[in-house]
Order: C-alpha cells, then sequence, then structure tokens
C-alpha cells in the first residue's frame, strides 16, 4: 500500500488525541492455513484473505507509530505467507516493541530447520504454539519441541503453549506431552467456542457457563484489536468472524487501515460508546445487558457458553443484542460509568465531543 494516498497527520493534532491504550495488536497475515484443524473457526469460510507485503509493513508501522507496544502476527497460518510475515516483524523491530507470533509449528519439521527460519525472524519475542488434540492431527509432537527448543536457542523471551480444548481429558492429554518443559514455557487453555460446523467436534463437550453477571469479569482481549488481511481493524479476537460475514454493522469494527490510518480509527473509536462500554465492563457487561432484557435470551438461543467470547458474541452478533447495546449506553447512568473508569482506570479521561477536544492543551489529554 502506498502511504502517500493518504492525507497526512500533523504531530501536533497526533498529541491533541487522546490515545486508547492497547497492551498489543493481532495482525492477520492471512486466513489461509493447510493443516486443516477440525475445531478451527474458518471451517465454512468462503474466504481466504490475505495482505500485500507492502501494506503489512504500512500497517504495522502506523500501529507501533501510535504507541501499541507489542506486535502479535496469527492467521490462519502466518508462515505460509513468510515474505508478509517477515515485512511485519521488520517493520515491528524498527520501532522496538515487542514482537510475537501465532504458529502451529508445521514448518519445524527439524531442528535444523526450525533454527534457521527463526533466524530470519529477528526480534521475535514471544511465540505462540498452538497445540492440542486437533492441531496434533496434522502436526507431529516432535515438530513442536522443534518449535520450542528453536524459539529457546534464538532467545525468545517468552514461550506461550495454546491449548484449545472441549472437555478436561483432552486438555490434561496434551499438557502431559509437554512435561519436559514445563519450567520453560506457559500454557493458555480455552474452550472450543460452537459454531454450526463443530457438531462432531463438541459432542463430548464440558458444561457450559450460564450469562450470569457474577461467572463473568471485566476484562478479556478489548486491549488487543485484531487486523484482518483486508485491513479491517476490530476490537477484538471476534474479527476472525470477518472470515465468514461483513462486519462492519458490528459494535466492533472500528474500520479499515485501506481506507484510514491506524491513529485516525483509533481517534474516532474514542468517541464512541458502543467501543468503550466493551472496554470499561466486558463480558460483565453483556452479561448483564442480558439478564436486564430477556427477551434477547430467546433470541440468542443458549442459556449457557463456553467462554467470554461465546457470549459477546451470540449477543451482538443479533441485530436484537445490538439494539439493546446501542439503548444502553445512550442512558446517561451508563454514560458516567464509561467515563469514571475511563478516567479512573484506563487514565484517558472521559469521551468528549471532538470539537471540544480539540481545544485540550497539548499534553492534558489524560489528566
Amino acid at each position: 500500500m502506498n502511504e502517500s494516498r493518504l492525507p497526512p497527520v500533523d504531530s501536533a493534532q497526533r498529541r491533541l488525541r487522546m490515545p486508547v491504550r492497547l497492551d498489543s495488536l493481532l495482525v492477520s497475515v492471512t486466513e489461509a492455513c493447510h493443516v486443516g484443524c477440525r475445531h478451527c473457526g474458518f471451517i465454512g469460510s468462503t474466504r481466504d484473505r490475505e495482505a500485500e507485503p507492502d501494506e503489512m509493513y504500512a500497517w504495522v508501522r502506523q500501529a507501533c507509530d501510535y504507541g501499541v507496544p507489542m506486535m502479535i502476527f496469527t492467521g490462519g497460518e502466518p508462515f505460509e505467507r513468510f515474505d508478509v510475515l517477515s515485512g511485519g516483524v521488520a517493520a515491528a523491530a524498527e520501532f522496538g516493541v515487542d514482537i510475537g507470533i501465532f504458529t502451529s509449528s508445521y514448518w519445524a519439521k527439524t531442528r535444523e530447520v526450525a533454527d534457521s527460519t527463526l533466524a530470519k525472524l529477528p526480534g521475535v519475542s514471544w511465540m505462540y504454539l498452538s497445540t492440542d488434540v486437533f492441531h496434533q492431527r496434522s502436526v507431529p509432537y516432535e515438530y513442536v519441541y522443534n518449535a520450542i527448543e528453536a524459539s529457546l536457542a534464538a532467545g525468545v523471551r517468552t514461550i506461550v503453549l495454546c491449548i484449545t480444548y472441549t472437555n478436561e481429558e483432552e486438555l490434561h492429554q496434551v499438557r502431559d506431552r509437554y512435561e519436559a518443559y514445563r519450567d520453560v514455557v506457559i500454557f493458555h487453555e480455552d474452550r472450543v467456542i460452537p459454531t454450526p460446523y463443530l457438531s462432531k467436534v463438541l459432542k463430548h463437550q464440558a458444561p457450559k457457563i450460564p450469562p450470569l453477571p457474577e461467572n463473568y469479569g471485566r476484562m478479556c482481549y478489548l486491549l488487543t484489536p485484531l487486523v484482518n488481511p483486508n485491513g479491517d481493524l476490530i476490537s477484538c479476537h471476534i474479527g476472525k468472524v470477518g472470515a465468514h460475514r461483513d462486519v462492519r454493522d458490528l459494535p466492533y469494527w472500528l474500520g479499515n487501515l485501506r481506507e484510514q490510518r491506524f491513529g485516525d480509527i483509533m481517534a474516532g473509536a474514542r468517541q464512541r460508546r458502543d467501543y468503550q462500554f466493551l472496554r470499561t465492563h466486558g463480558p460483565k457487561g453483556i452479561a448483564q445487558l442480558l439478564a436486564d432484557n430477556p427477551a434477547l435470551t430467546e433470541t440468542v438461543g443458549s442459556d449457557g457458553f463456553v467462554n467470554c467470547c461465546n457470549l459477546c458474541f451470540s449477543v451482538l452478533g443479533k441485530p436484537d443484542g445490538r439494539q439493546a447495546l446501542h439503548d444502553h449506553v445512550a442512558q446517561g447512568s451508563v454514560q458516567k460509568q464509561i467515563d469514571t473508569w475511563l478516567t479512573l482506570a484506563w487514565h484517558e479521561g472521559p469521551i468528549v465531543d471532538p470539537a471540544e477536544e480539540s481545544l485540550l492543551p497539548v499534553g492534558k489529554e489524560g489528566n
């Protein structure tokens, strides 16, 4: 992408903006993946979208310039578009931010290959290795071991083994295969999110979580937006549903990097009550929304969910759920809650009208 096509951003204007706190950015290199896991959320998708190398380079630089402290590259399988992946990693390395990569480890067929591959990606400090009963039907455990060993040798600071499971038996079956690495890896575990295409996979799943506010917290993945390969910037990991449908009507959609710069998109998102409600109230707020609107339970069609993402999209993926959120955040009392949380917890200050924000003194935006 030629960045010169986008209007320049004056540095004074950038300083006047009250930045949205972000912990990291999840950057999807491609939706393609040949591994073909039975639990994959892309099953049933008619799209295999990909970013071009120059686009990836530009998007990462814009996000780093905004102040995002970590870039995490994902897919699909990002190693299948190594030219795009390496360009994004190089852009992030120029800013000295943390760099992470999600992968199935399919490429680590031998220790030597794993070493030579990671040597081409200098600056990577986090590796997220997907490993579970689904991935390991196609990718031998030895490949993951090679990826772990190569990561350690390359100086990768943190190695996370990401296990997706339907029941505790599956979870422990996979964890036991990494006993030798328990002191050098971190385990991240999450349930398979149900979709219409996964009935066989979910046949033996563990009980679901009732949508009661006390069962959910405020925090989830809303401090890590997602960039899809078509440039869509989404508030969180739920953005991967973009492989199945247009996401512009969803409250998660923030903008498109082929149309606007990263900083401009986030400046607009800063003013949106629906987005800020998700950031400040999280899954607990969505569970409360469901509790306050009993008719929504029938619309959603479920009285239990496997995790907070499953709950949130089940509600806001429906028109009635989005209308309920729109009506909820229009209430003055809710707006005060949002502003209080933004001020005290995120130190960003309350939402203000863009015209008023332009009058704020430089350097005083977040006080």
